[in-house]
């Protein structure tokens, strides 16, 4: 089926006396398919390299942000779509610049001064799911340039946990730097929940250069999260979500460090990174039960 669609592009602009404004996502709206979604970058390319001061974390919160109101637009006011101020719906074979910019601005109407909607285009597509993502690589990936292999980092094998919480609606209820006492003083976990208890969460890459960073890692975390259920006694659980190493002699150093860490705090509170639908069931269970 053909259906008519229009998009937006999502624009940051980091200083507005430069007036320069680098394309950070990409918006797709398609009354027809009933499809509205927001695609945007990560931190990697052409933004960190652009603006390496950029406090990471922020950015990337406020992308998510975005997101996330696209995604509860299309759940909640997509039905009754509403453009103009007299409400009358919008011939989808005569969408116009202003309705698609006016679609995105009531999408997010507390958008941040750096980040600006900018008109892209409309026509017609057969899947917007693929069309978008063709906009996106048009218009946002391209401008970056190739990435050298890297190891994967502790923030990538959260982003498998992540993607599977924001599908589920959990990732409201999920927490960030979450200090906690523990025997060796204040430390801090990645992410943490509340059901009564207070849950940490520290995502683990053993994606290492050599059998002793894999050793190191395992020892350094499954002595922190110890520290804190002795300290704690049973009022803090911490979880540990591990990727595996790419190179494959470190397989075995990582299955010895896994059995190491289910040593030091229990092996279920030890997950591997392709059990992270098992662990998201889990913490839905308790988040349902609280």
């Amino acid at each position: 089926m053909i259906v008519r669609f229009g998009f937006c592009l999502l624009q940051y602009e980091h200083d507005p006396w430069l007036h320069e404004r680098l394309n950070v996502g990409v918006l797709l709206f398609s009354q027809g398919a009933n499809f509205l979604r927001l695609k945007t970058r990560g931190w990697e390319g052409r933004i960190f390299g652009a603006y390496p001061s950029l406090e990471r974390s922020n950015f990337t919160e406020d992308l998510k942000q975005i997101e996330r109101s696209a995604a509860r637009y299309l759940k909640s006011d997509f039905v009754e779509p509403r453009f103009s101020e007299n409400n009358s719906h919008v011939d989808v074979l005569e969408l116009k610049e202003q309705d698609i910019v006016q679609l995105a601005n009531r999408i997010s109407p507390d958008l941040d001064s750096s980040y600006r909607w900018a008109f892209g285009g409309v026509g017609v597509c057969k899947s917007p799911d693929q069309k978008l993502e063709e906009l996106f690589q048009r218009f946002v990936a391209r401008f970056d340039k190739p990435k050298k292999l890297a190891n994967r980092t502790d923030q990538q094998v959260w982003a498998v946990l992540d993607e599977k919480l924001t599908e589920r609606n959990l990732d409201q209820f999920i927490e960030t730097d979450k200090m906690v006492e523990s025997d060796l003083g204040l430390l801090k976990f990645y992410k943490g929940y509340r059901n009564g208890s207070l849950h940490l969460i520290q995502p683990l890459s053993f994606d290492l250069a050599d059998e002793e960073n894999v050793q190191e890692k395992a020892s350094r975390w499954g002595g922190y999260s110890r520290s804190v259920c002795e300290r704690n006694e049973g009022a803090v659980q911490p979880h540990l979500v591990l990727g595996r190493p790419s190179r494959a002699n470190l397989e075995e150093p990582f299955e010895r460090a896994k059995r190491f860490l289910e040593n030091m705090i229990g092996q279920e509170n030890v997950v591997i990174e392709d059990q992270a639908d098992a662990f998201v069931d889990l913490i839905e269970r308790q988040l349902s039960h609280h």
